[in-house]
């Protein structure tokens, strides 16, 4: 089996790399000490496709497939580790199940406003009696006519 990256890889690895070095790291610090989330960063890092790593080009993805997408994650996290998990988050967690499971219709919506970075994915997990547990979670999403009703706590 070969390890070796591709040139393209290589590419978006580089890329990746300039960005966190250019882009991330110089305002990483000041984003900690005023919880500010990088909203700023996270637009140019999608124009840059980060946003759009797994997303077909069709719905205006870069769709760098799960090694383009662990090398960018990787790169950024080395400047800021909130950074590269709010990529790794709205990639994978996020755009993942839309673009595998999603209707026609669901990808057409969704996925080309969150590849351009209009849209942030993200997901919901800890509960006060769960934690990041998801086996032990309460909240349940339980179909109500046309709609989703949602019952249960969730922290932050």
């Amino acid at each position: 089996m070969n390890f070796e990256l591709t040139e393209e890889q290589e590419m978006i690895r580089e890329a990746a790399r300039d960005f966190a070095q250019g882009v991330v790291a110089p305002t990483a610090a000041a984003r900690d000490k005023e919880h500010r989330f990088p909203r700023d960063e996270f637009r140019q890092a999608a124009e840059l496709g980060f946003a759009g790593t797994l997303i077909p080009e069709t719905y205006g993805g870069s769709e760098l497939g799960c090694v383009g997408q662990m090398l960018v994650v990787e790169e950024i996290s080395r400047a800021c580790a909130s950074m590269g998990v709010t990529l790794a988050v709205h990639n994978g967690l996020a755009t993942g199940p839309i673009v595998r499971f999603g209707t026609d219709e669901q990808k057409q919506h969704f996925l080309p406003k969150m590849a351009s970075g209009e849209w942030l994915g993200a997901y919901a997990l800890s509960e006060a009696g769960a934690g990041s547990d998801a086996a032990a979670l309460q909240c349940k999403a339980t179909r109500d006519g046309d709609s989703w009703l949602l019952n249960g706590p969730k922290l932050w």
